[in-house]
């Protein structure tokens, strides 16, 4: 939820360079974090919300940052959930 446009912009009313601070912040912790073992981020996005002109900039901006750092995947929930049947995480496939 913390990462989500909805919340964020339209029920908390807080401007968008607020949420890309948040997920800013958020991924440089779990990226330090994932030195160690796998993390994951999740950002929900609707188009209707961060797809706005004025808006998806700093939509831009989060994944730019993103792409910044070496070794991020871009997955959806499938990809998570396959890569989790493999094994490859560490347990057991």
């Amino acid at each position: 939820m913390e990462l989500n446009d909805i919340p964020t912009m339209i029920v908390q009313h807080h401007e968008s360079p607020y949420w890309l601070k948040r997920c800013q912040d958020s991924f440089d912790r779990l990226y330090a974090e994932g030195a160690e073992r796998p993390k994951f981020m999740a950002i929900a996005i609707h188009p209707y919300i961060s797809g706005q002109p004025h808006r998806i900039r700093y939509l831009e901006e989060v994944y730019a940052h993103i792409n910044r750092h070496e070794g991020v995947l871009h997955w959806n929930g499938l990809d998570i959930l396959k890569w989790w049947e493999t094994g490859a995480n560490g347990r057991p496939g």
